[in-house]
Formats: C-alpha cells, sequence, structure tokens
C-alpha cells in the first residue's frame, strides 16, 4: 500500500508539471481604473479600481471595495469574457485575494448563456495576507452541481459575489486568475495511478 502511494504522488507530480496554465486575467494590461472597467462591470454595491500598492504577481491588482448597507443587499462585479469560450478540459480555476477588512461571504461563479453554471462559496474569507482560492472544476460546487460538457465549453462570465449576512463593507484585493488543463498524456498517468491504487486494495 505504502509503494502504491509513493507511486500515485509521483503521478501526480508528474501531472502537475505536465499541466498548461492558462492566463484569464492577471491585470497587467490595463492602463488604469477606467480601462478595468471597460472589462470588469460593478453591477451591485462594489467600487472597483486597478491597484499597484497590493498585488500578488507583477505590478497591478484589481481593488473591491464593498458596501452591502443598501438595496440590492449584495455586492457583484462581472468578468465578461471577449467571446464565449471553450474550457473543455480545465480541471480547475485559480485566483489570488487578499483581504483588508472582512465582512461578507465570498462566491464566485462561472455564468453560462446568462446563468450560473458553478458556484463556489468561499465563506467569510479573513483578513490576512495573499490567499489562493480554487474552484476544482472536477468537484461538485457549493449546491452539488457539476458542470456539464456543454456548459464547459460556454464559458461566457466569471461573477465575484459577496452575499448579504452581515450587511456591511468589506475590501479585497484579487490578482492573477487562471485556469488549468492538464495534456492527454497527464491524464492517463492519473488514470493509470488510480487503477493501480484499486488493484492494491
Amino acid at each position: 500500500m505504502r509503494r502504491s502511494l509513493s507511486l500515485l504522488l509521483v503521478l501526480v507530480v508528474a501531472a502537475l508539471s505536465q499541466a498548461e496554465i492558462i492566463q484569464i486575467d492577471n491585470f497587467e494590461s490595463y492602463t488604469n481604473t477606467i480601462a478595468l472597467k471597460t472589462e470588469w462591470a460593478n453591477t451591485a454595491n462594489v467600487t472597483l479600481t486597478l491597484d499597484t500598492a497590493e498585488v500578488h504577481g507583477g505590478a497591478k491588482s484589481m481593488k473591491y471595495a464593498y458596501n452591502n448597507g443598501a438595496n440590492p443587499w449584495y455586492a457583484k462585479a462581472e468578468y465578461n469574457l471577449n467571446e464565449v469560450e471553450d474550457w473543455t478540459g480545465t480541471t480547475s480555476v485559480n485566483f489570488w485575494y487578499k483581504v483588508t477588512a472582512k465582512k461578507e461571504p465570498m462566491w464566485i461563479k462561472l455564468v453560462v448563456d446568462g446563468g450560473n453554471a458553478y458556484q463556489k462559496n468561499f465563506g467569510s474569507v479573513s483578513v490576512g495576507d495573499w490567499t489562493e482560492g480554487v474552484l476544482d472544476l472536477t468537484q461538485p460546487d457549493s449546491y452539488g452541481n457539476t458542470l456539464t460538457a456543454y456548459q464547459i465549453s460556454h464559458i461566457g462570465r466569471i461573477d465575484i459575489v459577496f452575499s448579504a449576512v452581515n450587511y456591511g463593507a468589506g475590501t479585497v484585493y484579487f490578482d492573477d486568475f487562471t485556469r488549468t488543463v492538464p495534456e492527454p498524456a497527464t491524464v492517463a498517468l492519473l488514470s493509470l495511478g488510480g487503477l493501480l491504487l484499486r488493484r492494491r486494495k
């Protein structure tokens, strides 16, 4: 059993080394806040600004300052992709965030055809240093839903939402949105590892 686990660990390391990391948005291309807002829309109770003081990678990030003390009692920002994107094969969406004022639960949502297709609740994220957020698309979301083949091939938007629990204000910085696509050989390696473990058991 120990040998099988060691083999699986080797396969996982090999898989990670062969995965393709595709940039979604690292905020480096925006010259100012006006340019940022051409891609990111502050649709409810949030002020978005391009920031150069709090960054995870590169020289820029997005400051997300919200206040849920007004109708519609939640905060929401939308990132519309240039066109509907085919994310077939994508196993995760990764991003980095830094909370400097905590108040409400954070949700990251993938939108298909105008509707929420995958919704991850990160809870009331704590004040602290930069933290990596992960949407594991191989697992169900916070409502138990998994992306269908159609949905993952028609991703149109990413939403950042802070739902209302305390009806207050908070500030969070976001940076380095990416998605991970393992190469076909990597998927085969992981499948082989799973088969070996099952045979051992």
